[in-house]
């Protein structure tokens, strides 16, 4: 049987294109309640880059710090901030990326229909969305004058409140996803401290889980790595099959409620109300090889298991 590959690398927009159309189209494939995302101190909205493009690039320039643990380059430009927006979210219909308004902190900058009066303090996002497994993952960046105040355990309750909630839920209908999941920076301790007390837990470690960009702190990686030494890694915070284990997999941990099975499978029984309650779901064991393992003995062990007969 004959294949081929028709893949091609996507082609930059025209640099006039970078703020996208107006109306602005968020090419979001979550079912949103918009209403439900707004309390007496928080409004969140769609981030739109003619509007807020260049208040995240002026936080950035003047506090470089909340970029730290990022896991993408430092945009250097607004235009850079505009791509940003572009590649990373708008582009995926399972992304979606919030502008936070503090209502407690009045501003006329933007308008009343858009921030509920509030002024602008950082971004969130819903990321790598999974409508038939009912989960998604939280990202989020709050800047510099907002931090440690109620902006963003308002801004993060709303987001995952909406999310977890059933549709049928009498006070606020949400969206009945089984998961939220958070992924932080292992060495960001504040991150994973701001997760736990929001109820996540830490289901284990995905080792080596990031590339990151030039000039970002992270882990070594070996000679001759295709992104190169500058390029460091990370890993992210999150029982195994025997014959995984017996060519070295590393066993890292357990992704809850991970996926929704077809109708009829053996599974675990959802709650009552469930989007997809004939879906029974499962948990996911991660395991995995990385390239210390396989320098450190794994490369044998698999060839070994490689010329059993």
């Amino acid at each position: 049987m004959s294949f081929f590959n028709n893949f091609k690398p996507p082609v930059p927009d025209q640099e006039n294109e970078l703020y996208g159309q107006d109306p602005y189209d968020i090419n979001c494939a979550i079912p949103l309640n918009f209403a439900a995302l707004e309390n007496d101190r928080i409004k969140l909205t769609p981030v739109i880059p003619r509007i807020h493009a260049q208040e995240v690039f002026d936080q950035l320039q003047e506090h470089p710090e909340i970029h730290h643990h990022l896991p993408f380059a430092f945009p250097n430009t607004l235009e850079d901030v505009c791509v940003w927006f572009r590649d990373r979210f708008q582009k995926i219909p399972g992304h979606i990326h919030f502008a936070v308004h503090d209502k407690t902190r009045p501003s006329r900058k933007y308008d009343l229909a858009i921030s509920g009066g509030g002024s602008f303090a950082g971004t969130i996002a819903l990321i790598s969305t999974s409508l038939p497994n009912l989960s998604t993952e939280v990202g989020f960046m709050i800047f510099h004058s907002f931090q440690r105040t109620h902006v963003f355990p308002n801004a993060a309750g709303l987001l995952i409140t909406h999310c977890l909630n059933l549709p049928s839920d009498p006070v606020s209908p949400g969206l009945g996803f089984r998961r939220v999941q958070w992924f932080a920076n292992s060495d960001n301790i504040r991150s994973i401290k701001a997760g736990e007390k929001l109820g996540f837990r830490q289901e284990g470690m995905l080792r080596w889980h990031s590339v990151l960009p030039e000039g970002k702190e992270g882990i070594k990686p070996r000679e001759g790595d295709p992104a190169g030494q500058e390029h460091l890694g990370r890993h992210s915070n999150v029982r195994s099959i025997k014959a995984a284990e017996r060519l070295g997999f590393h066993m890292e941990g357990t992704i809850r409620w991970h996926r929704a099975l077809p109708e009829g499978s053996e599974g675990m029984k959802p709650r009552e109300d469930d989007p997809r309650g004939q879906c029974p779901g499962r948990h996911t064991a991660i395991l995995s090889i990385c390239w210390d393992d396989w320098v450190s003995g794994v490369k044998e062990k698999v060839k070994t298991v490689m010329d059993r007969k």
